[in-house]
């Protein structure tokens, strides 16, 4: 895994350009995962985690190893990821998932053997409408860099690889 501030420091006039964006480091570590690396799969929703739970639930061999990102628009209003979508998780092999909004179940995502990162905890479950959108490969919006925080360092990269990308979280305590 390759640090942030490396990744930086190599393509300067990438940040310049806004292709290499460096975010605020408002991401909370959940799981027993404290690294995590894999191909992504991103879903688009707003307080709806029905396509969320179809995707973890999907054949195992078809997404083993790889990231779910969840684009929840930042929403904190309800979780979109809980125990049991953690446990689904685990046991169809994904490597990790990142929520671009809340989680609930926190006890229960701690003791998965899985990565996950969230904006933080809500205990409000969400709609069950099944509104969203499914991309199979990421959305450019979605594979950026996020820089580090006092004791927590988060790391993902994106790389190209026959038109895959792959996101890699390290944290460093």
């Amino acid at each position: 895994m390759v640090a942030t501030t490396d990744i930086c420091d190599a393509h300067p006039s990438l940040l310049k350009t806004g292709e290499l964006r460096v975010l605020l480091p408002l991401f909370q570590s959940y799981g027993k995962r404290r690294a995590f690396h894999g191909p992504i799969v991103t879903v688009k929703v707003f307080e709806d985690n029905v396509l969320v739970r179809q995707l973890l639930e999907a054949a195992a061999a078809a997404y083993r190893g790889k990231v779910l990102v969840v684009d929840g628009g930042g929403s904190r209003r309800c979780a979109l990821l809980g125990g049991n979508l953690a446990r689904l998780a685990q046991d169809n092999g994904w490597a990790g998932v990142v929520v671009n909004g809340c989680v609930r179940d926190v006890d229960e995502i701690n003791g998965c053997d899985i990565g996950v990162k969230a904006l933080g905890p809500s205990p409000v479950k969400s709609e069950k409408k099944g509104a969203g959108l499914v991309y199979l490969a990421p959305e450019p919006a979605l594979s950026v860099l996020v820089n580090t925080c006092k004791l927590l360092d988060q790391q993902h990269r994106r790389k190209r690889n026959n038109n895959n990308a792959e996101l890699s979280f390290k944290i460093s305590t």
